[in-house]
């Protein structure tokens, strides 16, 4: 796409592949981790010993942010060797998208993984939201061309207000200010709802 399309779409592009790659890592890792760690009894033979959850719970976070810290360097240092493509923001706001970013959707990755019965389930469940966010969230195309329907639903799925304040960033505008209220209130939405639910 971007031999053809040439760098402004590759700008476009690169942002989307970003931050779909950073959701898709939180939320399949999490998802099948939760009830993988669950079925072998891993959690009852950790919590007896005196760890506590929320111990447990910012380990595997925090390895979680290394793994999308790295893929987020590479996909950049692509985009800009590749094509000459960098973004306008600093990197203090570019680390702050990526530790949002991976905490946003490995708690949602959380939620599934708390529901879900088994590991299949899981997979189904963290595909089904997956592939919803990577073409209905602007990923590749912008929202605007999708109808009316397919655009409430983009309304609804984190990453389309992510992608919409990563972007902002990657202009060079104020984020927050371009992506107005809705974006940041859904977001918050998600996450408060999905550990709360998770955790019940």
């Amino acid at each position: 796409f971007g031999s053809r399309y040439g760098p402004v779409y590759v700008a476009f592009l690169l942002s989307g592949v970003v931050c779909i790659t950073i959701g898709s890592l939180s939320l399949f890792k999490s998802s099948i981790a939760f009830v993988s760690n669950r079925q072998s009894w891993l959690f009852r033979m950790l919590f007896s010993t005196g760890v506590k959850p929320v111990k447990y719970m910012a380990a595997h976070f925090f390895v979680n942010l290394i793994l999308a810290s790295v893929l987020f360097v590479v996909l950049m240092e692509l985009g800009r060797l590749q094509y000459g493509v960098s973004p306008s923001g600093g990197m203090l706001y570019a680390l702050l998208f990526v530790v949002f970013g991976s905490l946003l959707f490995y708690l949602i990755g959380f939620f599934i993984g708390s529901v879900s019965c088994g590991i299949e389930s899981a997979v189904v469940a963290a595909n089904f939201l997956f592939f919803a966010m990577l073409f209905l969230s602007g990923t590749y195309f912008q929202t605007d061309h999708l109808p009316p329907l397919l655009k409430s639903v983009s309304m609804i799925l984190p990453l389309t207000h992510f992608l919409n304040i990563f972007r902002a960033w990657w202009a060079g505008q104020p984020a927050l200010t371009t992506a107005g209220v809705t974006g940041p209130a859904v977001i918050g939405l998600w996450l408060a709802a999905a550990p709360w639910f998770a955790a019940r």
